[in-house]
């Protein structure tokens, strides 16, 4: 994971997103296009993001953190996991803002954490912030399946 910042803070056409996808797959920014650019505040991404995540043979897993902590336990028993998750915008009101977590399974549970907010401008989140996280999966092994 390298993080990099989003460049446009702005409700409704913000890249934050974009940053922090560029940020877990180890991208520069400039590879991964802003979803929102050209968008109407409220206007769903998900064609354009899903085709360019198919593009480089990813699927997202959308998971709400609330009750799955046990699941997420053992995921996270053999090192940390890093995927995108969901907070509220501290910028903007009835918004939602994208950042990177790790979560790290032990023993007794699960320890989610925010590791990096593409806006540098905003306070530290905590755990009971995150609403969502997304993990990004590879379709690759699928992809070979269908050939064989």
């Amino acid at each position: 994971m390298t993080p990099v910042y989003q460049t446009v803070i702005d409700q409704g056409s913000g890249d934050c997103e974009r940053a922090a996808i560029a940020s877990l797959l180890d991208l520069p920014l400039s590879e991964v296009p802003n979803f929102r650019e050209g968008l109407n505040p409220g206007d769903a991404t998900p064609s354009i993001r899903e085709e360019w995540l198919r593009g480089r043979g990813l699927k997202k897993l959308r998971v709400p953190v609330e009750g799955t902590e046990g699941y997420l336990c053992e995921a996270g028993d053999n090192g940390p996991i890093y995927c995108l998750g969901t907070v509220p915008s501290q910028m903007f009101e009835n918004t939602t803002h994208s950042v990177v977590c790790r979560i790290n399974g032990f023993d007794n549970g699960v320890w989610i954490e925010v590791v990096h907010d593409p806006n540098p401008n905003n306070r530290p989140y905590r755990y009971a912030e995150i609403q969502v996280l997304t993990f990004f999966i590879s379709t690759r092994f699928e992809a070979n399946e269908q050939r064989n």
